[in-house]
């Protein structure tokens, strides 16, 4: 992740002054199983931002960011790379539309 994160950094001509942390604390469920956590991350985005996310990847990355928000451990800016992932949510319907 640091090389990608030095290269971007380049890209955005600023300076990095961090490293990359990963957190594996917010794995859910498992693969493909979608919690009330993911579901409720979900539409908390979708209803501020107008923007879709899957709940396998995308959607557990925000539980992830919005947790740690809450807790007070993310400092200055923060950037959540949201790469897509809006053709699974299709395959989730029953799970997050219920």
């Amino acid at each position: 992740a640091d090389p990608l994160a030095a290269d971007t950094a380049k890209l955005l001509q600023v300076a990095r002054t961090h490293s990359v942390q990963v957190h594996d604390a917010y794995l859910g469920g498992g693969y493909g199983v979608v919690g009330e956590p993911e579901r409720e991350a979900i539409f908390a985005l979708a209803r501020s931002e107008g923007l879709l996310a899957d709940p396998v990847y995308t959607g557990r990355a925000l539980v992830g960011l919005i947790d740690l928000a809450r807790q007070g451990t993310l400092h200055g800016r923060v950037l959540f790379w949201h790469t897509g992932g809006t053709p699974a949510l299709f395959a989730y319907e029953r799970e997050l539309l219920g």
